[in-house]
């Protein structure tokens, strides 16, 4: 019998810490800055909630305003009556004021506001141990959330509020595991009016979609193939090219390089570029999904835009593997792995009248031939 299968699934609660003075922000609540139209608790809270995950916050200073904000979005908030303590202080009061059942927590201070559910979802997919705490990390480097698994709580109560280091020292007593993600959201903070102007200009970038370097870490984390992610650097290197000649607010290079490199992740899978983007709708990344589940073929109508979606997909058609080859070659070698089976020949041509037809119009639209500058970057 399969015990394994008839676990229930496990709960999981969060503790948003908003009590700080905000000093060097000015005096002005973190919780209630604004990024891309909304509060920085409301877009954690989307975080969160996108996960099912429905997060306690600490008010602390600036109660009033922080509580009210919390309201508006339906937050449960608890003020912590001391909050010049510190923050192990609010955070030990947002522990005590935790609703159960749960069987592990999030801390996440309201700094750190530009956090992705891929994150979240890759945490709590790895969470196995009630012994053991796991900390996401980008590249080697840990950030927020840490996920402590419940049975911590108790310890987490009792330490002095002036313990030095706070929740670090207590995640030192216990096993730690370091989650890789691709989401380099975990290590900026935003403690100074400087840094709150850099996430604002980050957080468009950032939501739905994931920079280069992040898809590349997303790559490694699902187990692509060397040869799978070599055939995905081409793919974004030449999706980047024709952005930056198209230079349309649509196509976005860094989006269009990072479509390229994760638009054959379900390599492998079943209908793979329908696997692909289901996966990257479930981990909150809608916009690299629109470039993974059309990678094999689309028609755009004439007075449709062109998008990042469209440039991965005649990319794809330039690269075999890491190499440049004409549209026509490609399907023309298809078509021979398939000489004796005429319904792949018909969708196989089908295919490439698609492509060639796109390829005609990217053409007009660039006023270069698409295809030398495909062989260009992957020179």
């Amino acid at each position: 019998m399969d015990t394994q299968a008839q676990r229930p699934p496990l709960r999981y609660a969060a503790i948003l810490v908003a009590a700080g003075q905000s000093q060097r922000m000015g005096g002005y609540p973190k919780a209630c800055l604004t990024l891309q139209g909304v509060s920085a608790l409301e877009y954690l809270a989307q975080c969160f909630r996108a996960c099912s995950i429905e997060p306690l916050v600490v008010t602390g200073y600036h109660a009033e305003l922080v509580e009210a904000e919390a309201s508006r979005l339906h937050l449960p908030f608890s003020r912590n009556p001391a909050p010049e303590k510190g923050m192990l202080s609010s955070i030990q009061h947002g522990a005590r004021a935790l609703p159960p059942p749960f069987d592990a927590f999030f801390v996440h201070p309201v700094d750190c506001p530009l956090l992705r559910p891929i994150t979240l979802r890759l945490l709590t997919q790895s969470f196995a141990n009630k012994d053991s705490v796991s900390i996401p990390s980008f590249l080697g480097q840990s950030g927020h959330p840490p996920l402590l698994p419940a049975p911590l709580l108790s310890s987490l109560i009792s330490l002095a509020p002036d313990t030095p280091h706070g929740l670090a020292h207590l995640l030192g007593q216990y096993p730690t595991q370091l989650v890789p993600v691709p989401d380099s959201a975990i290590v900026h903070d935003m403690d100074t009016p400087d840094d709150y102007a850099h996430l604002k200009g980050l957080c468009d970038a950032m939501t739905a979609a994931l920079f280069p370097d992040e898809a590349m870490a997303l790559m490694t984390i699902v187990g692509v193939s060397a040869k799978g992610i070599a055939h995905g650097q081409a793919v974004g290197a030449v999706a980047e090219s024709f952005a930056l000649s198209l230079q349309s607010p649509a196509c976005p290079p860094w989006l269009c390089k990072a479509g390229g490199l994760v638009h054959d992740i379900g390599k492998g899978h079943p209908k793979h570029e329908a696997w692909g983007a289901q996966y990257l709708e479930e981990m909150g990344l809608s916009r690299l999904a629109a470039c993974v589940r059309d990678h094999r073929d689309l028609i755009l109508p004439e007075n449709a835009p062109i998008t990042a979606r469209e440039l991965v997909y005649i990319a794809d058609k330039y690269c075999q593997g890491n190499r440049w080859v004409p549209i026509e070659t490609r399907f023309t070698q298809k078509m021979r792995l398939f000489a004796d089976d005429p319904e792949s020949i018909r969708h196989i041509q089908r295919r490439l009248h698609n492509a060639l037809a796109f390829e005609a119009r990217l053409k007009k639209t660039l006023g270069k031939d698409p295809s030398l500058l495909a062989k260009k970057a992957l020179a």
